[in-house]
């Protein structure tokens, strides 16, 4: 097994004084690596999510992505890193500017790409996932459960070597769900880590991916459990 591609080390991480949100964090995953995250609410797994997506920093400890220290790193360094980042958020954040379509191709057009080549690449997502047909309606048309998916396909697009994902099939139902989870399962045996955060144990019983476990900041799982999550897993999707 070579050495992890996202390692975690002893990481504490807090908002501010008096407000320690993570303690003693230790997490590695290996490309095409999947986990699910669980826990109650304000146990911290957003805030682990955040600290993965780099929009939060380390207060202590060490974390290190795709081979780099973050701590080390410069900000146009950083940049570059988030741009193998790809997050379905629990709040969607789409753009209302943009039409469905632009919003999914964002990424791509952020990493360079070609309209002639993102226009096809795009298309077929959207019909893979029953988006045809709302190409141009904005994000205000849309119905929650559409929103859900055009913000599953906008992280996905671009093949992130890290996806984070918080709820990302809270708002679809199970038969969408299932291509949801089949779509990351087919991203993870092509390399990508990913990081899924969840309350749906349904979801979790049917994918037989290691589960994390998060309560009052800190990262919890049972002992059999650490190789797995090191390795990826071939899970049934």
């Amino acid at each position: 097994m070579g050495s992890a591609m996202l390692r975690l080390e002893n990481v504490d991480m807090s908002y501010g004084p008096g407000r320690e949100a993570l303690r003693d964090i230790d997490l590695a995953l290996q490309p095409g690596g999947f986990v699910f995250l669980m826990g109650p609410s304000a146990s911290g797994k957003t805030s682990l999510l955040r600290l993965l997506g780099l929009a939060l920093m380390p207060s202590a400890g060490r974390y290190s992505l795709f081979h780099r220290d973050v701590a080390e790193l410069a900000p146009i360094e950083l940049c570059g890193l988030r741009r193998r980042i790809g997050m379905v958020f629990q709040d969607l954040r789409l753009l209302d500017h943009l039409s469905a379509f632009d919003n999914i191709a964002l990424p791509l057009r952020i990493n360079g790409g070609q309209d002639a080549q993102i226009g096809g690449v795009v298309a077929e997502m959207m019909g893979w996932l029953g988006l045809a047909e709302l190409r141009e309606a904005a994000p205000s048309d849309l119905s929650m459960a559409q929103r859900q998916l055009v913000g599953v396909a906008r992280a996905v697009i671009a093949r992130p070597g890290l996806l984070l994902c918080d709820e990302p099939t809270s708002h679809v139902d199970d038969k969408l769900a299932r291509r949801v989870m089949h779509l990351f399962g087919q991203l993870s045996k092509l390399g990508s880590m990913i990081v899924l955060a969840t309350h749906d144990h349904d979801l979790v019983e049917r994918h037989r991916y290691p589960i994390l476990r998060m309560s009052r900041g800190r990262l919890t799982r049972p002992a059999e459990l650490a190789a797995a999550i090191a390795a990826p897993l071939a899970a049934a999707v």
